[in-house]
């Protein structure tokens, strides 16, 4: 699946879930999720870097069986940690 394809599918689901609630609350989690996506604050990029993380330990967990270049895996985090520099550790342990 493409980055767009990917982001495609995320916008429908979210569009989806905003439509099932009431309308000021779906509009305040759809808010949200733009915000997590765009990396539009401090908050939203640690929580990138968090999912990043637990995206990296499923797959070295799972030794890359589902991963088609394992060199991806050394770098997949890097953009995120630099932005979240709190989080290198763990992303250390993980790689080590």
């Amino acid at each position: 699946m493409t980055k767009e394809e990917k982001l495609s599918n995320e916008i429908s689901a979210m569009e989806k879930i905003r439509e099932m609630l009431p309308s000021s609350l779906g509009e305040e989690i759809y808010g949200y999720w733009q915000e997590y996506s765009n990396g539009e604050s401090k908050e939203a990029k640690f929580v990138k870097s968090l999912d990043r993380l637990e995206s990296i330990s499923h797959l070295l967990y799972h030794t890359h069986t589902n991963f088609d270049e394992a060199d991806m895996i050394a770098i997949y985090c890097d953009k995120a940690f630099r932005e979240t520099p709190e989080l290198n550790p763990l992303l250390k342990i993980l790689k080590s």
